[in-house]
């Protein structure tokens, strides 16, 4: 049996570019649970319409449609960077946000300015493309709980993989030398087939990423109070109950006028 042609699985990239967007619209209502919903849903459209374009579109010049189908990866990369980061708990997501859409117009220039310069637009897109898919895979480990070990390394171990192949074709190009030409649109089929396996593992692993976030979300919020972070009546009983000992104590203040402050200036 044959390897599957480019026009196959071009045609399963696209077929999976529209299940992931499928899939996050589907998890979408869970955005006020579980941080970083927004930067994925971006990071699933742009991936669609870089799967789509290129069969559907019939570019006037070749190396301006390749130009901005890289682009579009690349920025649908960095989102998956920006939600991961915030799905984790890193820095400030809303401070992160103009950094991030600027980013991607600036990738997006980079990649048209590199129409019909294929080396330059090899030695860029791969060399991003690895950068951005490690740093992913970092932070869905990174701290990671216990509650999203399976999910998070198993992400992480399909951003890892693409992101040694993308880095091992752009190095290879490079290193024979080959003649790519001025509007070369050629993807190797191995690499077009292993960024269908990478799309296909994420969209099936993130909604069990996105689950367990929720059920840490309503943990968190059944054992620690909203106000100071610390743990709730019940987890604290349990916590005390399961540490005592002869060697553990117990010792509980007061402090006088607390109700009244509270009442007159609010728990605020």
């Amino acid at each position: 049996m044959g390897a599957p042609d480019i026009g196959t699985l071009r045609l399963g990239l696209a077929f999976a570019g529209l299940l992931s967007l499928l899939v996050m619209a589907a998890l979408w209502p869970a955005r006020g649970r579980v941080p970083g919903m927004g930067p994925w849903l971006m990071a699933a459209l742009l991936s669609a319409l870089a799967y789509l374009l290129p069969p559907a579109v019939q570019w006037a010049r070749p190396d301006l449609g390749i130009a901005i189908n890289c682009g579009l990866t690349l920025s649908a990369m960095l989102f998956m960077l920006d939600g991961t980061l915030a799905l984790r708990g890193f820095g400030d997501a809303a401070r992160r946000r103009m950094p991030v859409v600027t980013l991607c117009l600036a990738i997006l220039a980079l990649m048209l300015v590199s129409a019909g310069r294929p080396w330059l637009r090899v030695a860029l897109h791969d060399g991003l493309a690895f950068l951005l898919l490690l740093a992913t895979a970092l932070a869905l480990v990174w701290r990671g709980a216990r509650w999203s070990w399976l999910p998070g390394w198993g992400m992480a171990t399909l951003f890892t993989a693409l992101g040694i192949m993308l880095l091992w074709r752009g190095a290879g190009l490079l290193a024979t030398g080959m003649d790519l030409g001025g509007a070369d649109t050629r993807t190797p089929p191995w690499l077009l087939a292993a960024t269908l396996a990478w799309a296909l593992g994420w969209t099936a692993l993130f909604p069990a990423l996105v689950a367990c976030a929720e059920g840490e979300s309503l943990r968190q919020q059944a054992e620690r109070d909203p106000l100071t972070g610390l743990a709730s009546r019940t987890a604290f009983l349990r916590q005390a109950g399961a540490g005592m000992d002869r060697h553990h104590g117990l010792l509980l203040l007061g402090l006088e006028g607390l109700r009244t402050l509270n009442s007159s200036l609010g728990h605020g």
